[in-house]
């Protein structure tokens, strides 16, 4: 089912809006979680959300996959100085209205339109302050683009065939790797062991052959058939001894490896399959994945430690 989504992002909004996505930071400063930030991860593809920034609205949104766990993008400067690093991305294609608003012109209606509890703006229409991505109703967003839309801003609504993006977990790590080339901090030696590392060689397979010798799906041996896959993604290692420990490490299936680092699959401590949700049962059956009939292999300690970060912070439960 469709949700329907408010962005409060003035700080933000040229660099989210120029790449394809909105982003926030996982906890407050303090540690606390913020259902802003949360709703981050309760986003869905085809999900709509209106961009509202500088007292406008002049985007409106549809995203484009679920959240992945990013650190915070380097263009966001001094204005994301007051966040923590580790966040979430959601990847959203964007369509520029034809005409922009101004909620505050239809503030005699907002009140009946807008939700009690974590509204993002004021009955007057003015955003309100610590709001993020706010969940709202259709309701709302018919009664806005009821008034302002064009042919152009309701065909990009009913179009689906626009949701394909370019990969930006590709695009986050290609980033990461031109700051790890630059480093002063790493011999020549360690950035191409670490560089190789991303694509599940070198070092980092040599690693993770010395614990794991087949896929623990569907059991297939052969070094050539199988992928060395981080558990804890590439791009979220705090340095170079997570990315090249072979505890950070499966082998897997191609379709396996790309299950698990999308995050529809995961595994629990005993070894045992779990399956998210978010994709359907029968697609898992013609993958020939059996939940049922999976036989586990228990994970040493260290692998375990890994495998909680796995289960919150990239499976889709």
């Amino acid at each position: 089912m469709t949700k329907y989504w408010w962005v409060n992002h003035k700080q933000t909004f040229d660099h989210e809006i120029n790449g394809n996505y909105v982003w926030a930071p996982k906890v407050k400063r303090d540690g606390r979680n913020s259902h802003f930030y949360d709703n981050l991860r309760r986003a869905a593809p085809g999900d709509i959300i209106i961009s509202f920034a500088h007292a406008a609205v002049n985007y409106i949104g549809k995203v484009a996959d679920f959240a992945l766990s990013s650190p915070k993008p380097d263009s966001f400067g001094n204005a994301g100085q007051a966040w923590l690093d580790d966040g979430w991305m959601l990847p959203v294609v964007w369509h520029k209205l034809e005409n922009s608003f101004k909620p505050s012109l239809f503030a005699d209606a907002l009140p009946a339109l807008l939700r009690s509890k974590y509204a993002p703006v004021q009955a007057n229409g003015r955003g309100n302050q610590g709001a993020y991505l706010s969940e709202i109703d259709q309701s709302l967003l018919k009664f806005l683009l009821g008034k302002v839309a064009t042919a152009s801003d309701l065909k990009f609504l009913n179009d689906y065939s626009i949701l394909e993006l370019p990969d930006i977990a590709d695009d986050i790590d290609e980033i990461i790797e031109q700051q790890l080339l630059v480093s002063q901090s790493l011999s020549a030696t360690d950035k191409v062991q670490i560089i190789k590392a991303r694509r599940g060689q070198g070092l980092f397979r040599a690693n993770v052959q010395q614990q794991e010798f087949a896929c623990r799906v569907t059991g297939v041996a052969s070094g050539f058939l199988l992928i060395a896959s981080h558990i804890k993604p590439w791009r979220s290692c705090l340095d170079s001894n997570e990315r090249l420990d072979g505890n950070n490490g499966l082998l897997l299936t191609p379709h396996v490896d790309r299950l698990f680092d999308r995050g529809y699959i995961t595994f629990d401590h005993a070894g045992g399959l779990v399956v998210s949700s978010k994709i359907e049962a029968d697609n898992i059956v013609r993958l020939g994945i059996s939940v049922e009939n999976f036989s586990a292999l228990p994970f040493n300690y260290e692998k375990q430690k890994y495998l909680d970060y796995h289960r919150g912070n990239v499976f889709l439960g």
